[in-house]
């Protein structure tokens, strides 16, 4: 259920359906958040289809219900305070509360057991618990890390950099007052920065599993040269830095987790 939620929140979820959950029009936003919980719940069911039950079918239909909830909240919040759109703690709390909300439902099913394995093992100790969880448990592990790292962590630093930039400008915006575009977008290929991180990521996992973390250092040389025409914008720099730090950890915390849970054969 956390691997679909992962899928249909980060990879499924395209620019239309964004649209319309944040249209001012209440029924385009209520049509658009139904069609995401739609594939949220039709992605959840297509995981679980071999360990389909009348309880299970019902865990997955009250997880997508929550999900649709939760969003429809934040898409009211967003149309009435057109800022919440670019705030870091409204996207943290929103994924922390599906987050929590699916672990509650999974607890009786089995999830419980690894949670207080986990807490009673040694810190030294505990890739061991995961590492006797059955092997297609570590693999959707070890995808669910992934996705949040390759995806997620992308969504993260274009909304903590619109945070940052338009944070001046809070007033006007939720006043509905239209700012300049260039203070929303930066010259290149639609979205170009966002697929670059996802493969800068990607790159620095595969380093890692293949055990050669020596270059990951190309990546960062890489970035540099593609973009030092714009090395004298201190603003700029100060948030390229940022972002490739934010990138990197993320990169190397999960690539350092997916080896220890052994998914990858050697």
């Amino acid at each position: 259920m956390i691997f679909a939620h992962m899928v249909s929140d980060f990879l499924l979820q395209s620019n239309y359906i964004v649209k319309l959950r944040y249209s001012p029009e209440s029924g385009k936003s209520l049509r658009g958040n139904l069609l995401h919980a739609l594939v949220y719940f039709m992605v959840s069911l297509a995981f679980i289809i071999n360990y389909m039950s009348v309880q299970i079918f019902f865990t997955a239909l009250a997880i997508g219900a929550f999900h649709f909830l939760v969003d429809y909240i934040k898409s009211v919040l967003a149309i009435k305070s057109p800022f919440t759109k670019y705030s870091l703690s409204i996207f943290v709390v929103d994924q922390v509360v599906h987050m929590a909300f699916i672990i509650f439902m999974l607890l009786p099913k089995g999830f419980k057991a690894y949670i207080a394995a986990f807490s009673h093992q040694d810190v030294r100790d505990k890739f061991a618990v995961f590492k006797n969880m059955e092997y297609m448990d570590r693999l959707l592990v070890s995808g669910i890390l992934i996705i949040a790292a390759l995806w997620g962590t992308g969504i993260f630093i274009r909304i903590f950099f619109d945070h940052i930039k338009l944070k001046p400008y809070k007033r006007a915006i939720n006043m509905n007052i239209k700012i300049r575009e260039d203070l929303k977008e930066t010259d290149g290929a639609p979205d170009g920065g966002f697929i670059i991180g996802i493969l800068e990521r990607l790159f620095i996992i595969c380093s890692i599993l293949l055990d050669l973390p020596q270059v990951i250092g190309f990546v960062l040389a890489t970035k540099s040269i593609a973009r030092f025409k714009r090395f004298d914008d201190d603003e700029f720099v100060e948030l390229f830095i940022i972002g490739s730090f934010i990138s990197f950890i993320s990169a190397i915390i999960v690539g350092v987790i997916v080896k220890g849970l052994s998914t990858i054969p050697y």
